[in-house]
């Protein structure tokens, strides 16, 4: 491939990402803000897989541009409902917000960076993997924690309601 084209091959990945953070900002009033997690995850998670298994090739030009611009996609999810989600987490309080997702999201790189120092392509690929899934299955525990109080709190005020309703 040769270093010529990185530039073009990372262009690909930045057009495509900021066209997916346009798409998939609205879409969340569509599908839901799980539906898109899920879709991001499963993009990347295929992503790295490929990566994992596909013996590289600088003649395999067009797949190059074809992995990164799907990874953009994946990237442009993460952008959009990270932080709509850390926003939905803290309230009303979006400067904390925005902290916090930016404190994380700096930890995240210094974390990836000090890993490409001390490790190979394909551990750097398999750790990314693991923590991806750790990462879904924390954003899914939430998702699911928050539904079931939501709807025992909804039983609950149905209930304190019903009771002080006067009895005719």
């Amino acid at each position: 491939l040769g270093i010529s084209q990185i530039g073009f091959v990372m262009t690909s990945f930045g057009v495509t990402d900021a066209i997916c953070s346009l798409v998939f900002g609205p879409l969340i009033k569509l599908f839901g803000r799980m539906p898109l997690f899920v879709f991001g995850a499963v993009i990347n998670m295929l992503m790295i897989m490929t990566l994992l298994i596909w013996p590289l090739n600088p003649g395999d030009t067009s797949l190059f541009y074809a992995i990164a611009g799907v990874l953009g996609m994946a990237d442009g999810v993460w952008n959009t409902q990270i932080n709509g989600f850390w926003v939905t987490l803290s309230g009303t309080s979006l400067e904390t917000a925005f902290a916090n997702y930016r404190f994380w999201e700096s930890a995240g790189f210094s974390f990836g960076l000090l890993l490409t120092r001390f490790t190979i392509v394909s551990q750097f690929l398999h750790i990314s993997l693991g923590m991806l899934l750790a990462g879904m299955l924390c954003y899914l525990s939430i998702e699911f924690y928050d539904d079931i109080c939501v709807r025992l709190l909804k039983r609950l005020l149905l209930r304190s309601s019903r009771r002080s309703e006067p009895l005719n």
